[in-house]
């Protein structure tokens, strides 16, 4: 009797998928749906794409969705602790058991095809879409993985797209300047639908464009949207007005964010309770999360410059003149010293230190790049060496922020237990 396929030898098989690495394009994944009876047919969509916040902004659209009663997918990217975060229907991650029995089926489908191997982000797609249609959902939000043309989720035509801030990175694969950028961005916008945007400048430029040859409307934040932020949040949209909103999520972008999303709610029909308490149930881990008080540690999955942009500035609004100890990794396909100049020169020390994956920038090029910026650098291969030794040197006035990659994040499960070593009392 074969043993049982069990959750992980789906992680297991997954990983192995890595090895064909990044592919652009759409053709695979027609494919891979086709073989599984295109389920992605079976709910309707919300597409995000952008640089900055469309994860949060994701996160806040669904929970909008399931206040309003629908049975609401979520498909995001990429994970920190656990890869089933990225598959969730109504805020419930998929399970371990459904998750094994789903890599499986899929699996024994497309080994009947000769020479066809989905990448790994593909096969999550497929996964996603496939799980969402069984389940019954009736509305699917969809974030981009990589870009937008020629990224595998964007085989969906969406009832609203939402493109978010638009910035710098991926270099080598969307183009080096903002405007080459911002197109690759645009192609999820499709002819007819709708499209909210927070993009700003020479990318809002391109999207306009975009959007005059597909023939549909856009509406940017700060022109036909907007927020007000005084004693209570208010978002005002073509579609209606939600006033006083509450939010637990920190930081100037993500009222943003939270624009963004309320508008896309109330044009969807949601009404301005579910839209309100939606936002306020919203939790997103590892975006400005606070796990710890006495000393503060915050972790943060910055790992562009926009976002290390975004960072420092909640740092200086949440936390003005504090001691800042600084952890941080980064990947080297990722713009690193573009990035280190938005943060590095802030902090009072800096500890350098590689995530753990192949695509690590190694620890001594991370070291001499932080050096150009800050005199006070110290370099520990060990992730957890490193958080232990800002941990150290910290005290209960201070603020320590890990930063730079989600692999960095993912690594370290237990900060909270690192932290109680020497700081006894949790949050």
């Amino acid at each position: 009797m074969p043993r049982k396929f069990v959750f992980k030898d789906a992680l297991e098989y997954l990983e192995r998928l890595s090895r064909f690495g990044i592919r652009m394009g759409l053709e695979n994944i027609r494919k891979l749906l086709e073989i599984l009876g295109n389920p992605e047919k079976n709910f309707k969509t919300v597409h995000i794409g952008g640089t900055v916040g469309k994860g949060s902004t994701a996160h806040l659209v669904a929970s909008i969705l399931t206040q309003q009663g629908f049975c609401t997918g979520l498909f995001t990217s990429p994970h920190i602790y656990d890869v089933r975060e990225r598959f969730r229907i109504d805020g419930r991650m998929i399970g371990k058991m459904e998750f094994a029995q789903l890599v499986r089926e899929i699996r024994e489908k497309i080994e009947g095809f000769r020479d066809f191997h989905p990448t790994q982000f593909e096969f999550h797609t497929a996964l996603a879409f496939t799980w969402f249609a069984r389940q019954g959902c009736e509305i699917a939000v969809i974030e981009v993985g990589l870009g937008g043309r020629l990224d595998a989720t964007n085989v969906i035509v969406p009832e609203i797209a939402i493109i978010t801030d638009v910035g710098i990175d991926h270099t080598d694969i969307l183009g080096t300047t903002i405007k080459e950028i911002a197109k690759e961005k645009a192609g999820i916008i499709k002819q007819g639908v709708p499209v909210l945007t927070s993009a700003e400048g020479e990318a809002l430029s391109v999207l306009k464009e975009e959007c005059r040859i597909r023939g549909t409307q856009i509406y940017p934040l700060g022109e036909v949207i907007s927020i007000e932020s005084n004693d209570k949040l208010s978002v005002k949209s073509p579609w209606g007005k939600v006033e006083g909103i509450k939010t637990s999520l920190k930081g100037e972008h993500q009222l943003r964010n939270i624009a963004l999303a309320a508008s896309a709610g109330l044009f969807l029909g949601c009404s301005e309770k579910a839209i309100k308490e939606g936002i306020r149930k919203t939790r997103i881990k590892g975006r400005f999360e606070i796990i710890r008080r006495n000393p503060y540690v915050v972790i943060d999955g910055a790992h562009n410059p926009p976002a290390m942009k975004v960072l420092r500035r909640s740092i200086e609004e949440y936390f003005p003149n504090k001691r800042l100890i600084l952890v941080i990794g980064m990947l080297k396909d990722k713009p690193v010293e573009e990035s280190f100049r938005e943060i590095v020169p802030f902090a009072d020390c800096v500890i350098v230190t590689p995530p753990p994956s192949e695509r690590s920038s190694p620890l001594e090029m991370l070291y001499l790049i932080a050096k150009n910026f800050n005199q006070n650098v110290i370099k520990i291969e060990d992730n957890r060496e490193a958080v232990r030794k800002a941990i150290q040197m910290a005290n209960k006035e201070d603020i320590i922020v890990i930063t730079g990659s989600f692999y960095l994040l993912g690594a370290l499960p237990d900060i909270r237990k690192l932290v109680s070593e020497k700081f006894r009392k949790d949050i």
